[in-house]
């Protein structure tokens, strides 16, 4: 992302889309390897709590991603500033 547009007070919401893409890839992991299908504790078949957590952290995901302008839509409604160019007077007296 261009300068700027994140700060210190994203960073929470930044840890928390990174563990949310880091848990949907373990549980896209985990359904891929054992199924979307268990067999549960009275020998039913029940769908894998693998499932649910994939489809919580891909909400998640999707939601936190808009908020941080990490999908087209909310991109281009970023407010993005161009870089002050204005010459300064003192602009040269530290070197």
């Amino acid at each position: 992302m261009p300068e700027g547009v994140y700060t210190v007070a994203d960073e929470g919401l930044l840890a928390a889309y990174c563990e949310a893409v880091a848990l949907h890839r373990r549980a896209t992991a985990e359904v891929a390897a054992q199924g979307a299908v268990t067999t549960g504790s009275t020998g039913q078949l029940t769908v894998s709590p693998w499932v649910k957590i994939k489809s919580d952290q891909a909400r998640l995901i999707t939601a936190i991603g808009a908020r941080l302008g990490l999908d087209p839509a909310a991109r281009s409604s970023l407010q993005l500033q161009a870089p002050d160019e204005t010459p300064d007077e003192f602009g040269g007296l530290i070197q």
